[in-house]
């Protein structure tokens, strides 16, 4: 295995970043142009501690809090996707 070569050729068509304590808003921001510039649709920024979302695409970039659902139809080929993100951000997931 070459490990100086990705084993997939191109860019994917959206990505997901999750915001940890450890991130720079200025990196993360340079990684969502660097994705949307390399071709990507969409990418999707989780913010645990804040319960946000942000949607960035080429018309701009969309936020969006728990307890309400993110709905995207950029990346899935016209079709309605729809996340709820209040399970997503929910802090005890033993219940």
């Amino acid at each position: 295995m070459n490990v100086d070569r990705s084993p997939i050729e191109g860019m994917p068509d959206f990505a997901i970043e999750v915001v940890s304590e450890s991130n720079l808003a200025q990196d993360m921001l340079t990684k969502v142009h660097q994705y949307l510039d390399a071709g990507a649709k969409a990418v999707w920024v989780f913010y645990p501690n804040l319960k946000v979302v942000q949607i960035h695409d080429r018309q701009g970039t969309l936020e969006i809090a728990a307890p309400s659902s993110l709905q995207d139809k950029t990346v899935f080929r016209s079709q309605s996707y729809t996340l709820p993100l209040t399970p997503i951000f929910d802090e005890d997931i033993t219940k």
